[in-house]
């Protein structure tokens, strides 16, 4: 059976991490079954076809479920069954395979006998191909246990869009295999892989402004790397006409990844306008009368998806009750902050001859401000790998408390880690456009140490190390002064990756 055709991709860059342990994987002579999972577009296809192309791949892709039919379970389950068929005959280039059977059994039951040692049985966007049901896993388990796994070298991939979906089938279905070194969750890219991708032909600023709107998103960063204009001008270009890739890229991210479950979208619309919220008040906003059980299990699902995240103060991480929620995805905030309110304007083609006039400036500015901070705490690693700490234990995350009996104010500390060695840092976050020279800043930052401390005595004999990320650099007087510790610029965070 002759599987597909996989060309090199020369402009590979980066998941060094994951194709290390897809060597460690592939050294087993064993059958080994691997998942793959991570939000659309993040690039699964690119890694496993680029890693596996000088074997045999028998690829079978699920068919995109319509949003505008009601949904029929066996109806698509027939349809997913028939499309994989139909490439089965393609690959063993044999006439007398059905063009339908019942079910996923008789599929698989065909299959088998084709399969080889050292084959790659490839399965993309599993979460279609199974109609977002199990019985596509528990007809795979069997086949497993009874045939595949006894294949020598034999690689079974299970991919998808759909992470939520496929971590609760892989916790239903251990048996496939270990658990622990056959799982990768595909992130995005991270800053170093994003310069790397988008070449030389960006500057640094240009290529955070890429981070915090669109995220490490590989299937966007292309729309960047294709284009001869600016990083602001194809963002423009790209969502401000009425099939622009990122105008129409909401509603597909949903189809892959979710359900049809009306809070999700809602839920997402909600955060965007708002710096976070609680589980209440987001039941409240939904119009929920009890924040209970269902509501968990979006909120969870969000998160495994990396379209939110959940944190709570760094000296309170076991108190639900205040739990904050923000969204983490960079382009679901971009699109609900600026390309959801002009919809109407996209769909009558306002933008079509000036789509430069989309985007205010300002907006955008004062919104990549604010995403800078969820961006410093999603790395904060990096950041302490820069201030060289990062071999000590610590905890990290943001600080924010109201008025107290102490207090006299509420004050929030956008990044802090608590060191194991009796030291604190405290990060000030402050994306400006040039070289940072306001003196306020820094009685801001002592301040908040100072309040910071009468809170929380326990910490008052602890060494405090104030530190100012600030892309751009500070003036030699902030930097001389002796407060502040460290000093943390777009030179240190690409040089340093």
């Amino acid at each position: 059976m002759r599987g597909l055709k996989i060309a090199v991709n020369r402009q590979f860059v980066g998941r060094v991490r994951e194709i290390n342990k897809l060597k460690e994987i592939d050294q087993n002579s064993d059958a080994q079954a691997i998942f793959i999972y991570g939000r659309r577009r993040v690039g699964k296809t690119e890694l496993i076809e680029q890693f596996f192309r000088k074997k045999n791949i028998i690829k079978f892709e699920g068919l995109q479920v319509d949003p505008s039919v009601r949904f029929d379970f066996l109806k698509d389950q027939q349809r997913q069954i028939s499309e994989s068929l139909r490439r089965l005959a393609i690959y063993t280039n044999d006439s007398k395979i059905p063009r339908s059977v019942d079910t996923w059994s008789h599929f698989f039951e065909l299959l088998r006998i084709h399969i080889r040692e050292s084959d790659v049985l490839y399965f993309e966007e599993v979460q279609w191909l199974s109609s977002y049901r199990s019985e596509f896993f528990s007809r795979l388990k069997v086949f497993w246990d009874d045939f595949f796994k006894h294949i020598p070298k034999l690689r079974i991939i299970i991919c998808g869009s759909s992470p939520s979906f496929i971590s609760n089938e892989i916790a239903s279905n251990q048996a496939f295999y270990n658990r622990s070194s056959s799982e990768i969750n595909l992130s995005p890219f991270n800053i170093t892989e994003i310069k790397q991708y988008l070449g030389a032909g960006f500057g640094a600023r240009e290529i955070l402004m890429a981070t915090l709107t669109v995220g490490g998103i590989c299937g966007y960063l292309e729309h960047f790397k294709k284009s001869e204009s600016s990083i602001f001008q194809t963002l423009c270009k790209l969502s401000a006409v009425k099939d622009g890739a990122l105008k129409t890229e909401f509603k597909k991210i949903f189809i892959n990844s979710m359900s049809s479950n009306k809070h999700y979208k809602n839920i997402i619309n909600y955060l965007s306008k708002k710096k976070f919220a609680s589980k209440i008040q987001i039941a409240d906003h939904l119009r929920l009368k009890t924040p209970g059980g269902n509501l968990t299990k979006i909120l969870q699902d969000l998160d495994e998806c990396n379209f939110i995240d959940a944190y709570t103060p760094i000296l309170n991480e076991n108190a639900r009750n205040i739990k904050r929620y923000c969204i983490s995805d960079e382009y679901l905030n971009f699109y609900n902050r600026f390309i959801l309110p002009e919809l109407r304007n996209i769909n009558s083609n306002m933008y079509d001859d000036s789509p430069m006039m989309f985007i205010d400036e300002q907006k955008l500015q004062i919104s990549m401000g604010f995403i800078f901070e969820k961006w410093c705490r999603k790395n904060h690693k990096l950041l302490a790998e820069i201030m060289m700490f990062n071999q000590v234990k610590y905890n990290a995350g943001a600080f924010f408390s109201k008025k107290t009996d102490q207090i006299d104010r509420g004050f929030q500390i956008d990044l802090m880690y608590i060191r194991k060695d009796s030291r604190i840092v405290i990060c000030e976050i402050k994306n400006y456009h040039e070289t940072l020279d306001d003196q306020q800043i820094i009685k801001s930052i002592k301040d908040k140490r100072d309040l910071f401390i009468k809170q929380n005595p326990k910490f008052k004999h602890y060494t405090y190390e104030l530190t100012l990320i600030a892309p751009e650099g500070v003036s030699e007087k902030i930097r001389t002064d002796g407060v502040i510790k460290h000093v943390i610029t777009f030179d240190d965070i690409f040089n340093h990756t």
